[in-house]
């Protein structure tokens, strides 16, 4: 059987609601950097759809990295608000 290249599944036990929970329990600023490190991944992805002449996918993907940059500045909003009172 050929290997899936987009996976349905995370590999070992992982569900995609424990990941989100994961990683919405990391501090503010982690869940940033985690979300910029998405942002790029898809404007990399993006970028390469677009050189094989993927214009329509590119575009999509291009969105969802520019609302996931939006996102990552949002977070940072927020661990700015709770950054004095953590401890630590």
């Amino acid at each position: 059987m050929k290997k899936q290249y987009h996976p349905t599944k995370l590999k070992g036990n992982g569900s995609l609601k424990k990941l989100a929970r994961e990683i919405t329990n990391l501090r503010y600023d982690q869940t940033a950097s985690f979300i910029e490190e998405l942002a790029d991944s898809f404007r990399r992805r993006a970028e390469r759809d677009s050189k094989r002449h993927r214009p329509m996918l590119a575009l999509r993907l291009y969105d969802i990295s520019d609302k996931l940059y939006e996102a990552k500045d949002d977070a940072n909003k927020a661990w700015k608000i709770c950054r004095p009172y953590m401890k630590g």
